[in-house]
């Protein structure tokens, strides 16, 4: 598949102040004149590829998460305020524990780099370069994915750049061609559900870029009534 498009960066220094969570949606406009995705790819102890990814909105807003081979293991967002990097991650993922603390600064280049120094549950240190694509959220475009669990059934969703998700899903108890509408926030984080009289299907995740990967996976778990499982999803090719 190919790779996702991103919001491009500007040679600015800047810094990121800010701690864990999610909410929200994502935001691409705006005046900051910072507006990229950053990614560092590193060995991690005992697990052999792990990347750091940070967005950048074009209003100034900022989402990190830390991920290994097959999912979003820490997260947290904050904003651009100054010159120097403060981000605090807190563990989502099954493996996480503990907080990570993001450090670090803008070197001037063209196109600019950010020193990134992690401690705390990680540590590491090293570069996080630019990943370009004007003005498109890393997110945007189509997925298609699968779910288990209590039942078995497919989706298909949507990512817009504003961060609004939209899309069908087929279930076995619910049935076919059901409505799905949710959001995706700067971290990745992602909830979409459907609708049914008996009540709503809520489905919960990331959205993350795996290290080596040249295209978005989601992951995570749903629930309807007494149903539940897991799901995964994989981003299809952008469209021209």
């Amino acid at each position: 598949m190919k790779f996702n498009r991103f919001l491009v960066l500007l040679a600015l220094p800047v810094a990121i102040s800010g701690c864990g969570g999610a909410g929200g949606g994502v935001s691409s406009g705006g005046s900051n004149p910072l507006a990229a995705t950053f990614r560092m790819d590193f060995t991690r102890e005992v697990t052999p590829n792990t990347s750091l990814v940070l967005f950048v909105d074009g209003a100034g807003n900022v989402g990190a998460q830390l991920n290994d081979a097959t999912e979003v293991e820490w997260a947290g967002k904050g904003k651009i305020v100054g010159q120097h990097i403060a981000i605090t991650l807190l563990p989502v993922g099954s493996g996480a524990s503990d907080d990570v603390f993001l450090s670090g600064n803008i070197l001037n280049g063209d196109p600019p780099t950010i020193s990134i120094t992690l401690s705390g549950a990680v540590s590491a240190s090293s570069t996080a370069t630019e990943t370009s694509g004007e003005g498109v959220t890393p997110f945007a475009g189509s997925y298609d994915g699968t779910f288990g669990g209590s039942e078995d059934g497919t989706f298909s969703l949507t990512v817009s750049e504003g961060g609004d998700v939209s899309g069908t899903l087929n279930s076995p108890s619910s049935g076919d061609n059901l409505t799905v509408l949710g959001s995706v926030d700067i971290t990745g984080k992602i909830t979409f559900k459907y609708f049914k009289q008996t009540g709503d299907a809520h489905y919960h995740g990331y959205l993350h870029l795996s290290p080596g990967s040249e295209s978005f996976d989601g992951k995570g778990t749903w629930s309807f009534g007494e149903m539940s499982g897991e799901w995964q999803a994989e981003q299809g090719p952008l469209t021209p």
